[in-house]
């Protein structure tokens, strides 16, 4: 029996679970437009205030294709813009959301693989901005309550690490318990190039994504595959390079720079702290106009 944990005494759901299993070429199932009213209604009710703790939360687990290798999610990480809702669908171990502490973001996960599922629903079971959903992502993409309410929304992120296509991989061995067909692949593409909300996607170069996302922004970088060959995955983005990011503390290309920004960071806020206010205002003003931040003084 699949188990549900409470949002509040209400009856609404955080962590919600399908009752059936889901064939990953079923897209309209009525379960996800039955979940997709729970999940909004819960969504709603989310509280900013809880501030969540990353040390609560566990190392990821190993999972093909999986974002946790050192230098690949710092990479993806420091190309996600400032939302409303973050949405990771294939989800798997959770690797960008977990990573995503900001209290004002919620977090949503959808993973079609029960165990990884249940995994992350005990992770973040306490955790009021986070939302863990089982289910075929095609299917929610295609929902037309869920089209409306996070991905034809501008202020909303989606990030979707699929199965490798097959064209793209060398291994003659099953290395996803649900893979794609070509044909879900290509229905996937037609629907990311059509919903309004900010896209990330990363895959091997293959002859489909290579060609439909053509005219997306797009990132390259490097990772070790099952049998430690190095590799290499592209970041496509249907935005521009963002000037406000969800989350900052993976800015710089290794650990050094990133350390030598922190230092930077605090050398910058003694001289502002050591301004005059009228200095201070005046600077922060003009920053604020250039990089077209949404600032309301002191």
């Amino acid at each position: 029996m699949n188990k549900e944990k409470l949002l509040d005494p209400n009856g609404i759901n955080k962590v919600a679970s399908s009752k059936q299993n889901i064939s990953p070429g079923s897209p309209g199932n009525n379960a996800v437009s039955c979940r997709a009213e729970k999940l909004i209604l819960s969504m709603a009710n989310h509280s900013k205030n809880n501030v969540e703790d990353q040390n609560n939360f566990s190392s990821s687990s190993s999972y093909p294709g999986g974002k946790n290798q050192a230098g690949v999610y710092q990479t993806i990480i420091n190309q996600i813009p400032y939302c409303k809702t973050f949405i990771e669908g294939c989800a798997g171990s959770g690797a960008m959301m977990r990573r995503i502490l900001d209290p004002s973001i919620k977090k949503l996960a959808i993973e079609i693989d029960p165990s990884q599922f249940f995994r992350l629903s005990r992770e973040f079971a306490n955790e009021s901005s986070y939302f863990i959903e089982h289910g075929n992502v095609l299917e929610y993409l295609q929902d037309p309550k869920l089209k409306m309410y996070l991905f034809n929304n501008s202020e909303n992120v989606l990030f979707m690490d699929p199965p490798y296509p097959l064209d793209s991989i060398s291994s003659k061995n099953k290395i996803y318990k649900f893979s794609w067909t070509q044909s879900q692949h290509e229905k996937f593409i037609s629907v990311a190039k059509k919903i309004k909300c900010k896209v990330l996607i990363c895959s091997y170069h293959n002859k489909l994504y290579d060609a439909e996302l053509k005219d997306w922004r797009k990132v390259e970088y490097q990772v070790y595959d099952q049998a430690h060959n190095l590799k290499t995955e592209v970041l496509w983005m249907n935005y521009p390079e963002p000037v406000k990011l969800a989350c900052t503390r993976y800015l710089g290309s290794n650990h050094r720079d990133r350390e030598n920004l922190k230092r930077k960071k605090q050398r910058w806020l003694k001289k502002l702290d050591a301004m005059p206010r009228y200095q201070r205002l005046g600077i922060l003003d003009v920053i604020a106009k250039q990089y077209n931040f949404i600032w309301n003084g002191e």
